[in-house]
């Protein structure tokens, strides 16, 4: 069985299973901590924290509302340094 088989063969059975985390085999974006939530108009951004492939990251997602549905949706992924790395003290947030 090919690699790309397998992830699919674990998906599947978390969904069958209800396990969540088996999500991670095809989305290595995992949330830790949301930071903010801002909105305007119908545009609606979130701006949180958490790991990316194993990377301390921060994560923008920018949504368009209409209709109360999520049409649209950009992101981006930024990531954080060790505080070693820090210019200044004031952290990503």
């Amino acid at each position: 069985m090919t690699l790309n088989k397998q992830k699919i063969h674990i998906l599947l059975k978390g969904i069958e299973t209800g396990d969540p985390d088996a999500a991670l085999v095809v989305n290595k974006q995992v949330y830790v901590q949301l930071h903010r939530v801002l909105a305007q108009d119908n545009f609606v951004l979130s701006i949180g924290e958490g790991f990316w492939d194993g990377e301390h990251s921060a994560f923008y997602d920018l949504f368009r509302v209409d209709d109360n549905k999520l049409v649209e949706h950009w992101d981006t992924i930024e990531q954080i340094p060790p505080i070693s790395e820090w210019k200044n003290n004031n952290g990503k947030f």
